[in-house]
């Protein structure tokens, strides 16, 4: 099960990869270099499958974002009912070895 922790970890995660791809398209271009950049098929190629990456990206970074508003409302409703919120179930502990 994922905690509160390990969810915003994974959508940090892809909103980085959502600006690498979008940089790897937008990359500063005006329309003029836009249009040159991208002028042959092998280009329109990677063109497309860098939006298809952000649209899959952006899918992902939806359902995570549903995941935390559920998981914040759990623990919600534990701690209005004065359950423990730290029974282990909503944090993961670090055991660290050196």
């Amino acid at each position: 099960m994922d905690t509160l922790g390990s969810l915003v970890d994974k959508l940090s995660t892809v909103k980085m990869k959502q600006e690498v791809n979008l940089y790897k398209v937008w990359n500063n271009y005006s329309f003029e270099t836009f249009k040159l950049a991208f002028k042959d098929e092998k280009d329109i190629q990677k063109l497309y499958n860098s939006f298809c990456v952000v649209a899959d990206l952006k899918a992902q970074e939806k359902q995570l974002v549903q995941e935390m508003e559920t998981l914040v409302e759990k623990m919600t409703l534990q701690a209005l009912s004065g359950e423990d919120l730290d029974n282990g179930s909503n944090i993961q502990r670090q055991f660290k070895t050196y």
